[in-house]
């Protein structure tokens, strides 16, 4: 039995509801993993309606508006600062919409990287 359970990052910029259905489907379709998402490039009122609708379960990461909202640097900041810690972390794009379980796949691959180290 694998040990790895990586986390999931979505990064929404722009669009609300792109934002929101990828969540909303994650949080259907996988089991047991902590959902992050982080808010970039976005009005503060943007974010605001966007966390009214967030699944209960996803956890908002703190994202200040005054840095770049490069995808690059973003991402850095999830993995070096924000989430360094973790063990595994998989960034889910904004637009993915997961249609069935996506837990096996999730785990053949954590399971993949811990037997490569």
């Amino acid at each position: 039995m694998y040990q790895v359970k990586s986390d999931l990052v979505v990064i929404s910029w722009w669009s609300n509801s792109l934002g929101l259905v990828c969540l909303h489907k994650l949080v259907e379709h996988t089991r047991e993993r902590s959902i992050y998402v982080v808010q970039a490039g976005k009005p503060e009122e943007q974010m605001e309606r966007f966390r009214a609708y967030l699944p209960p379960s996803v956890e908002e990461l703190p994202y200040p508006a005054e840095r770049s909202g490069e995808d690059w640097r973003v991402r850095e900041a999830v993995a070096r600062e924000l989430l360094g810690g973790r063990a595994g972390l998989w960034f889910i794009d904004h637009d993915l919409f997961l249609q069935e379980d996506g837990e096996s796949w999730f785990e053949e691959m954590d399971g993949r990287f811990e037997a490569a180290d």
